[in-house]
């Protein structure tokens, strides 16, 4: 029993990134992950909260803008391995007010977006 008690204990470690500089809890810093992808910004009570960058390695693929409890909420720019990319607002992680989605295949979306759903123009 207390060998499966310490196991359960140790395994949620696995795989888990580190703080390689600056204060990751609550000030500016810069965390990184097993799979190589990085976030460069504010944090508050060890939550990425503020302004802030996240760049996913594979694909590669980045967002630059605010933060709110660990999301992107705010002003922000999403620019993705395929090409596209959005500019404007976010709620939840989600494309939610006034924003640009720019295809790859030159195709726009521009006005508002609604939970994530372009829903068109202002």
């Amino acid at each position: 029993m207390k060998k499966l008690l310490l196991l359960l204990m140790i395994v949620p470690l696995i795989g888990l990134g580190q703080c390689v500089s600056g204060d990751c809890e609550n000030g500016y810093g810069t965390y990184t992950w097993p799979s190589g992808d990085i976030y460069k910004g504010e944090w508050k009570a060890g939550f990425k909260e503020g302004q802030g960058t996240f760049t996913w390695q594979n694909p590669w693929e980045q967002y630059v803008g605010e933060w709110k409890d660990d999301a992107p909420h705010g002003q922000g720019t999403y620019t993705y391995a395929n090409g596209d990319k959005y500019v404007g607002e976010l709620k939840d992680n989600l494309y939610d007010g006034i924003g640009k989605l720019t295809y790859s295949d030159g195709r726009v979306e521009e006005g508002r977006f609604m939970i994530g759903v372009y829903i068109g123009k202002e």
